[in-house]
C-alpha cells in the first residue's frame, strides 16, 4: 500500500495537510483530513477540489487532479525522465512522489508517507 498527503502551501515555509491519497495495489482512494475540513483557511479550498466531503472517493485510475501533475507520456523525453529517477513500476505514483506533484499554477503538493 502506498499513501501520500496532499498539502496546501499557504506560504513557502508553511504546508497545511488537506487530505490523503492511497493506492492499495488495485485502486486509488482520497479522503480529506478532518482538521482541514473544519479549518476556515482550508475549508474553502476543499470546496473547489473534486472530491466528496462526506465520503472517501475511489477510482481504478489515478484521479485527474493528480494525473495532470505528471509529465505527459507523449513527451519525447518521457522515458529519459523515468530513467533519470530510476522509475520502473507504477510510474504514475513514482513520478508524483519525485516531483511532489507541484504545478506552477497552484500551491498544492504531494508527499509520500513512508
Amino acid at each position: 500500500m502506498r499513501k501520500a498527503v496532499l498539502y496546501y502551501r499557504a506560504k513557502p515555509d508553511r504546508k497545511i495537510p488537506i487530505g490523503f491519497l492511497v493506492f492499495d495495489g488495485k485502486r486509488y482512494s482520497f479522503e480529506y483530513d478532518e482538521t482541514a475540513m473544519n479549518n476556515s483557511e482550508t475549508s474553502r479550498l476543499i470546496d473547489i477540489l473534486p472530491f466528496s466531503r462526506q465520503n472517501v472517493t475511489y477510482s481504478d485510475k489515478l484521479f485527474p487532479f493528480f494525473s495532470r501533475r505528471l509529465p505527459d507520456k507523449k513527451r519525447k523525453d518521457y522515458h529519459t525522465i523515468l530513467d533519470r529517477f530510476g522509475i520502473r513500476n507504477n510510474a504514475e505514483l513514482e513520478l508524483l512522489f519525485v516531483n511532489n506533484g507541484r504545478l506552477p499554477t497552484d500551491n498544492f503538493e504531494i508527499t509520500e508517507i513512508k
